[in-house]
C-alpha cells in the first residue's frame, strides 16, 4: 500500500516480449474526470519504440488536449502515435476527431485513435471529488475509430456499442 498509481501503455513485441511503456503523461483534473483521485502524471517523458513498421509512440486519452505533448513526440521521432482513450461528454466528442487529425499534419505522423465503447458500471459508488453526488459510472463512451495522416484525410469512421 502506499505506492503511485499510474496509468500505463505497456508496448509488446509480437513474441510478447515487453519493450517499452509509457506512463500517462497529463492527467485530467476537472468535473467526473478528476482522475488524482486514483493516479498521478507519469514520469517517462515521452519515450519513442522503435518497430519493424516504424517508430511508434502512445500518448494516452487527455494527453490529446495538449498540443506541445503531440509536439514532444514528433520532436522524439515518433511516426506512427496510438491515442487510446476512454471518453464521454458532449463536448469532447466533436472536438475527437479534430485534436488527431490537426495533430497528424502539424507534425507529419499518423495518428491512430482508439476510443472505448460502452458504459462501465463499477459495484461500488465513487467520487471524483467535483461535489456531485457519488455514481456508479462515468457516463456513455461514444467510440469512434480512425486513422489520420499528414496530407490531412483520415480513414473513415469506425463506431460501434
Amino acid at each position: 500500500m502506499g505506492e503511485t498509481l499510474w496509468n500505463t501503455a505497456v508496448i509488446i513485441e509480437n513474441n510478447g516480449n515487453i519493450i517499452g511503456k509509457h506512463k500517462k503523461n497529463h492527467i485530467p483534473r476537472v468535473g467526473d474526470f478528476n482522475e488524482s483521485t486514483y493516479y498521478m502524471e507519469g514520469n517517462t517523458r515521452h519515450p519513442v519504440f522503435e518497430k519493424a513498421y516504424g517508430k511508434i509512440v502512445v500518448n494516452i486519452c487527455y494527453g490529446r488536449h495538449h498540443p506541445l505533448n503531440w509536439l514532444a513526440f514528433g520532436l522524439n521521432g515518433a511516426e506512427i502515435v496510438f491515442n487510446p482513450s476512454a471518453t464521454v461528454g458532449e463536448l469532447s466528442e466533436p472536438m475527437w476527431p479534430i485534436e488527431a487529425r490537426n495533430a497528424a499534419i502539424a507534425n507529419s505522423y499518423f495518428v491512430c485513435s482508439i476510443n472505448r465503447v460502452g458504459t462501465e458500471h463499477f459495484p461500488n459508488p465513487f467520487t471524483s471529488g467535483d461535489g456531485k453526488p457519488q455514481r456508479t459510472n462515468f457516463g456513455h463512451c461514444y467510440g469512434s475509430n480512425y486513422i489520420s495522416v499528414p496530407d490531412s484525410s483520415r480513414t473513415p469512421t469506425s463506431v460501434g456499442n
